[in-house]
């Protein structure tokens, strides 16, 4: 299996998710500026929600894989059915919590012009989150077996469409009237429910072709084992995102005392960096995956070559996008605004965010890496004590007794970021160097080695 063929889609996947986000917000932000906080609001309740049930279902990547590796059918399909039946649970409390700050967003203080535009666009877009877990949980259990190109395919043509259908239900054509936010939130529950439909109706299409069944209710007791390790490994991995993504969000918090203009500098600046972070997250799946697969097949030695070539790469490819950010920032940020004083803001910070990216990169293929052998313990740990520990204390006392602001708000973050990519970097580097191949078993099929002591597969 090729980690860089199977992250060239992935990658691609992971920017097509974005870029829907970005079209509604460049469609809506050309009707009216009112509308458009409605839709930035709404999704800043959204997603944060979607990305945590998400986090749940990523350990489907690593056992798929590992079942996969193995050839072990039964238990690749077991794990399927697991993971459908953890996306309803978690289908269900997302949609309630979602309900629950629908009701109680108006008594929140936010202003009331930006509550009736957040209230409509919110209760439309929430009835795609069933959409947005089952396609998450399918898309994952074929990509875990190298399946990608298709499914890429899908979210291009759905980007292109969502941009066409939003343009229409916003700005209305003839006989519809101009929607405006609303109208973007109708055209994301539409494509994503195809997304839906596309992606069952592949799953048919490839077991017909293969002329086998997906056979996951034969074993009662295997789908409940099934389950169980699912939640092992998802458990951690969904509370290393809720860490991660409550920091960001306390920066951009602590950002909203110093006025208007550098909240935007700082959004401006987390999104280009979110777009950047899309390559090594997609090359993080990849690697989780194919670790995970040699590592079901046995092959410990070329699982563990992969996740240091991949974690190379990534340092390269960040490595790279910082040096473009730093050599033509005006370039990236007037794409956002034209406002001087924000861009001297988003510019005071240019050198402290390439820093970060680069590490940003070398972390998530780490933790990608880790999740391949069914470990995401690491990465939670490392997050709290790098995150709550270190960095979110240094971002408080430079933004506000140093009075940094901006600057010691993104010092905090990349220390922050800084010490959990040597962390999970150090925790691979002993388990490839002693644990791993001291722990299982090397099949013969594997490049020669120092002959290790072989006992009991995990």
């Amino acid at each position: 299996m090729n980690s860089f063929r199977l992250a060239i889609p992935l990658i691609i996947a992971q920017i097509g998710q974005m870029t829907m986000g970005i079209v509604d917000t460049y469609v809506v932000g050309q009707y009216h500026y009112l509308e458009l906080a409605g839709v930035a609001a709404g999704n800043g309740i959204f997603w944060p929600i979607v990305v945590i049930c998400f986090g749940f279902t990523l350990g489907l990547e690593t056992c798929v894989s590992h079942s996969h590796g193995n050839n072990n059918w039964q238990e690749r399909d077991s794990y399927l059915c697991s993971a459908l039946i953890l996306a309803f649970m978690l289908t269900v409390a997302g949609m309630i919590i979602m309900f629950l700050i629908i009701s109680a967003y108006p008594y929140l203080g936010t202003h009331p012009d930006v509550v009736d535009k957040t209230i409509p666009y919110l209760k439309v877009v929430v009835w795609s989150f069933p959409s947005l877990i089952f396609f998450n949980v399918i898309q994952r259990y074929w990509q875990a077996q190298g399946i990608t190109i298709l499914i890429t395919l899908f979210m291009i043509v759905a980007n292109i469409l969502n941009y066409y259908l939003s343009t229409i239900l916003v700005n209305g054509d003839g006989l519809i009237p101009p929607l405006g936010a609303v109208g973007a939130g109708y055209a994301t529950v539409i494509m994503r429910c195809l997304l839906l439909l596309a992606i069952i109706m592949l799953t048919a299409v490839i077991c017909y072709r293969r002329s086998q069944k997906i056979t996951i209710f034969n074993n009662s007791s295997q789908l409940i084992a099934s389950l169980r390790k699912l939640l092992t490994i998802g458990i951690p991995a969904g509370g290393q995102i809720v860490v991660e993504l409550s920091v960001f969000a306390l920066s951009t918090f602590f950002m909203s005392y110093f006025g208007s203009k550098l909240v935007s500098a700082h959004h401006i600046v987390l999104t280009l960096s979110s777009f950047a972070f899309m390559f090594p997250l997609g090359l993080a799946s990849s690697t989780a995956i194919v670790v995970g697969h040699y590592f079901g097949k046995g092959q410990i030695h070329r699982a563990v070559r992969i996740g240091w070539l991949n974690i190379f790469s990534s340092t390269f490819i960040m490595g790279l996008f910082s040096t473009i950010l730093v050599l033509f920032p005006l370039t990236f940020f007037s794409f956002f605004t034209h406002e001087e004083d924000i861009l001297n803001a988003s510019m005071s910070i240019i050198f402290i965010v390439s820093a970060f990216q680069v590490f940003d990169g070398v972390q998530v293929v780490a933790t990608g890496a880790l999740r391949g052998i069914g470990n995401t313990k690491m990465a939670l740990i490392s997050n709290l004590i790098s995150h709550y520990i270190i960095g979110l204390p240094i971002s408080m006392i430079l933004c506000f007794t140093f009075e940094m602001n901006l600057s010691g708000v993104w010092i905090g973050l990349a220390a922050g970021l800084i010490l959990n990519s040597f962390l999970i970097t150090f925790y691979w580097h002993r388990l490839s160097t002693q644990s791993l191949s001291q722990k299982y078993v090397i099949k013969k099929d594997d490049p020669p080695y120092p002959p290790v002591k072989a006992t009991s597969s995990q």
